[in-house]
């Protein structure tokens, strides 16, 4: 499998703990890491988003605490505060990677996710009937903050042989077949389609496709972070943008500047209303203070400021 290769290329830290619900794709990435990174593998997360039943919620942490148990590694587990059934997936996204980030930063580790190629090509088909740029077609990173996804070039059915041929347990989500959610209608409906059109493995076209999209970011990312540097620099009161030299950098820059400077701050990555909202501040028109979505800043004496997330350290 590729996993392999891209477990040589995990970068080093202390730990090393997979979030694990009990589907396939997070149990064959659980046992994977055992076998390519066992002396860094400490152990595994499991996140509770109130949403299920009694009886599958009491399967799902059946399976993943035996699991822990027969790798050998420590078991946690997070669960939602104040939940309610009507939550979005979105919503509940955040919650999952807010309980992980937290933990993260607190103990030094990196957390490995399941993310498959498939998920990758069905991110990019989501962000693109969204209306998106560059960054969104990239879909999903295999690097990304406290987080590392070893099997983004594995597919789907790839992963199933595996599991398959060494006889591994892993649980069915149902809810994966719901039509009524975006994702689930691009996967069950859309690439198969896709697949139909193109008469062949369709796979091979995306992987070349985000191989080019990545050198084109790399480039844009190296331009932007120079200019960056010319008109921001990390203070105690939060990530600083000189508003004067601000105003002349390219209108098509400013957005990509905005969200370096947060990710700098520890915002691992900002949705479009934040980021508006943002660039929405650097105008001294409107008001000068913005909190949206956790992300906090404010404008003073032509200086913009966004505060630095707990646990961040200025990069």
């Amino acid at each position: 499998m590729k996993a392999k290769k891209a477990f040589s290329d995990i970068p080093d830290r202390k730990e090393l703990w997979v979030a694990c619900s009990g589907g396939g794709d997070s149990v064959a990435l659980s046992y994977l890491t055992k076998y390519f990174a066992e002396k860094k593998f400490k152990g595994i997360l499991y996140f509770d988003h109130k949403q299920r039943e009694e009886s599958v919620l009491k399967e799902e942490l059946s399976l993943v605490k035996s699991l822990s148990g027969f790798l050998g590694v420590e078991f946690l587990k997070g669960e939602l505060k104040n939940a309610s059934k009507s939550m979005s997936e979105e919503m509940l996204r955040k919650e999952r990677y807010s309980f992980f980030e937290s933990f993260a930063h607190d103990n030094e580790i990196m957390i490995l996710l399941g993310h498959n190629l498939d998920d990758r090509i069905e991110t990019f088909m989501f962000n693109l009937m969204r209306g998106t740029g560059l960054k969104g077609l990239l879909s999903i990173r295999e690097k990304r903050g406290v987080y590392f996804r070893p099997l983004l070039g594995v597919s789907r059915d790839q992963i199933r042989i595996f599991l398959r041929e060494n006889s591994i347990k892993y649980l069915q989500d149902a809810s994966n077949k719901w039509l009524h959610y975006k994702r689930n209608k691009i996967r069950e409906v859309l690439m198969p389609v896709f697949g139909e059109i193109s008469g062949r493995d369709y796979r091979l076209f995306f992987l070349r496709l985000f191989d080019s999209l990545q050198l084109d970011s790399e480039s844009l990312q190296e331009s932007d972070e120079k200019i960056l540097n010319e008109v921001a620099w990390p203070s105690p009161e939060g990530y600083t943008i000189d508003l004067k030299a601000f105003d002349l950098i390219p209108e098509h820059s400013k957005r990509r500047i905005l969200r370096i400077a947060s990710l700098r701050s520890g915002y691992l990555s900002l949705d479009g209303c934040q980021t508006e909202r943002l660039l929405s501040l650097t105008n001294r028109s409107s008001g000068n203070k913005l909190n949206c979505g956790g992300l906090k800043a404010f404008r003073r004496d032509g200086v913009l400021y966004i505060e630095k997330k707990q646990g961040t350290q200025w990069k």
